[in-house]
């Protein structure tokens, strides 16, 4: 189980130990996890905790688990453009962070067969 040290809770040190399951039905683990630090409103600094819950009843849901987890946290890590009068919003970026990560395995989708559906 992956210790990530240094990840801060209401100002304090924290550990966080990581973990999944490959559940009920015994088949490969498609979950994602990882923590990182990215910039938040005001340029404060913000713990990020993602999981991507790889969907085990389709085709592909390791490779949507990852995309998702690699996409989210490449664009949150990302500091905002400094010369942006109105930078956006925490809660904006994710929405932008999701919604990217969900285009990119939409696209991966459509262009592999075996992943249809």
């Amino acid at each position: 189980m992956p210790t990530f040290e240094g990840v801060n809770f209401l100002d304090k040190p924290t550990r966080v130990d990581a973990g999944t399951h490959n559940g009920a039905r015994n088949k490969p683990n498609e979950d994602r996890f990882t923590v990182f630090t990215g910039p938040g409103d005001n340029g404060q600094p913000v713990q990020f905790l993602i999981v991507a819950d790889g969907v085990t009843s389709t085709h592909g849901g390791e490779r949507a688990s990852d995309i998702a987890v690699r996409v989210i946290q490449q664009i949150l890590q990302t500091p905002p453009p400094p010369n942006r009068a109105a930078p956006k919003l925490l809660r904006d970026r994710l929405a932008d962070a999701i919604h990217r990560a969900n285009q990119e395995i939409l696209e991966t989708a459509r262009k592999d067969p075996e992943l249809k559906g």
